[in-house]
This record gives C-alpha cells, sequence and structure tokens, in this order.
C-alpha cells in the first residue's frame, strides 16, 4: 500500500511540472508567393504560388503552383507579359531583352490571391577575366572515390559584388554537385564564404582564386534513380545581385539543421505577397575530363 501511495505521488508531481507552450504565429492566410530571377542570358524567370506559412516558405512546391496568374515585367515602363510554360513558371520570350545595369521589377495579378509585386534589382556587371582548371588530386576518403580539384578565378569589380558558383554532370536531368568543400587562396573564412555563395569582403577589386573539392566518380544521378556516365562538367559562376545573396544566406540558416529556433522572417522584397525577386549575370565553361 505505501509502494502505491508513492508511486501516485510521483506521477502526481511529474504532470504538475509539465508546461504546456501554445505558440501561435499570425498567418495572414494565403498569400501569392513569388520566386524568381532576371538575367541577361536567361531572360526572365518567375515562379508563382501559395504561400503556406507567413514566414519564408517559397519553395516551388508543385502542388502549391498558381497557373492562372498575370505576370508581367517592367524597367522605366512596362516591358511585357511573361507567358506560363506550365506548372506555375512564368518566363520571357525572345522578343524580351534585359540589360547589364538595367533595373527591372515584376508585378502578379489573380483573381483570387490579388495583386503583389517586387521592388526594382539591378543586373550586375559583366564577370571580368574568369577562367577555371580541373584536375584530380587523389582519392576521397573514406569513399575512396577519386577526387577533384577545380580551380576558378577572376578579377573582382571594386564596390561589394556577390556570387554564386555551381559544377554539373553535363547530362540532362542531373543535379549539381554536392560535398564540395571550398580552399581559398587568401583567408576567405572572414569572408562570408559559403557552400555554392560568396561576398567578397576579402578581394575587393582584386584578382583572387578558389579552389572546389569533391567526389568525382564520373556517373551522374538523375531525378528517376538511374546512374549516367559523364565525362564533362559545366562549371557556372554567376554574379548576383544583393536580394540574391541575402535570399541565400535566409534559405541556409533555415536549412541548416541546427535545432528548434524561434520563426524568424526571411528576406522579401514583394509587397502584397511573399518571396523574392532577384537579378543575376552568369558565365559557364564546359570542363572535360
Amino acid at each position: 500500500m505505501r509502494t502505491t501511495i508513492l508511486f501516485l505521488l510521483l506521477i502526481s508531481t511529474l504532470t504538475a511540472c509539465r508546461k504546456v507552450v501554445d505558440y501561435q504565429v499570425d498567418f495572414p492566410g494565403e498569400q501569392l508567393a513569388i520566386v524568381g530571377t532576371v538575367s541577361t542570358g536567361a531572360g526572365a524567370n518567375v515562379y508563382v504560388s501559395r504561400s503556406i506559412a507567413p514566414y519564408g516558405s517559397y519553395r516551388v512546391i508543385e502542388e502549391l503552383m498558381v497557373t492562372d496568374a498575370e505576370v508581367y515585367i517592367y524597367g522605366d515602363t512596362l516591358i511585357g507579359r511573361l507567358e506560363h510554360r506550365g506548372n506555375g513558371r512564368y518566363t520571357s520570350t525572345e522578343q524580351l531583352h534585359f540589360s547589364v545595369g538595367g533595373r527591372y521589377w515584376v508585378e502578379v495579378i489573380h483573381d483570387e490571391l490579388g495583386t503583389a509585386y517586387s521592388s526594382s534589382v539591378t543586373i550586375p556587371e559583366n564577370i571580368l577575366q574568369f577562367q577555371a582548371d580541373l584536375n584530380f588530386t587523389g582519392a576521397m576518403w573514406p569513399s575512396n572515390e577519386p577526387e577533384a580539384k577545380l580551380t576558378f578565378s577572376l578579377l573582382d569589380r571594386p564596390g561589394e559584388n556577390y556570387y554564386t558558383y555551381f559544377a554539373r554532370p553535363e547530362v540532362p536531368g542531373a543535379s549539381d554537385l554536392n560535398g564540395v568543400f571550398v580552399v581559398g587562396s587568401k583567408n576567405f573564412e572572414f569572408c562570408g564564404i559559403y557552400n555554392t555563395y560568396m561576398l567578397d569582403t576579402c578581394f575587393d577589386g582584386e584578382p583572387f582564386s578558389l579552389d572546389l573539392h569533391f567526389g568525382l566518380g564520373g556517373e551522374a544521378w538523375l531525378p528517376s534513380g538511374e546512374k549516367r556516365p559523364f565525362n564533362s562538367l559545366r562549371f557556372r559562376l554567376t554574379s548576383v545581385s544583393a536580394e540574391y545573396y541575402l535570399y541565400l544566406l535566409d534559405k541556409r540558416s533555415l536549412e541548416s539543421g541546427l535545432g528548434v529556433a524561434d520563426p524568424t522572417p526571411t528576406f522579401t522584397n514583394i509587397t502584397g505577397g511573399l518571396g523574392v525577386f532577384m537579378a543575376a549575370n552568369e558565365k559557364a565553361i564546359s570542363l572535360g575530363f
């Protein structure tokens, strides 16, 4: 009997110590969510969907895509209407042209979700003196996969610049290589260098180079799960607008997996909705091996 009473007292104490947290975030309801870019080479590409949260949930999710919106792009005046290419993706036609240093913004109109528009973004200047080389340096540990070193260099322009870089097997449908780690020729740990994007704090207006190390087994994974051999990479170095860089920083913090944190809004430059409209200027090179 005494044991039973002690057990009941213990259960009562544990129950009394339990704290129920009722955390609610104000959500104004479904809004237009926009993720788009404009560049000299690829033109304007805008994905339109419905938002699913009050914070930065602008990921391209097939079930939420909006296929019946009107999407327009402007410079100083209206440039043209973007065409729907399927699954919520709206793009410019070949008749629409965009220039380095030009400022552009988009407007999205939907009967149910209303109207949303971006702030103006500027297409960055061309990248100067860009080159890249690919070599093999040994084997990766512990996979024993051949280790590749891709060295790229460029002459950075004076002023604050932002860059992204990706390497992808030249196979239709292949994804960008992951597992890349970066070795800089300068003290890059204080320069905002992250996997695939960077700020030019330490090399403002100077030549610089970076070494990217990754496993390169010669087979690319496709979305179908199939593996296909390849013998060349497409390396893309892109000068991006500040909006693009801020978006990537927030995206990285949300996907870092560092545990539970108080929700904070991700960067957005959209009025009347959520999302981000960005500008880019890309250079690409093919590297065989």
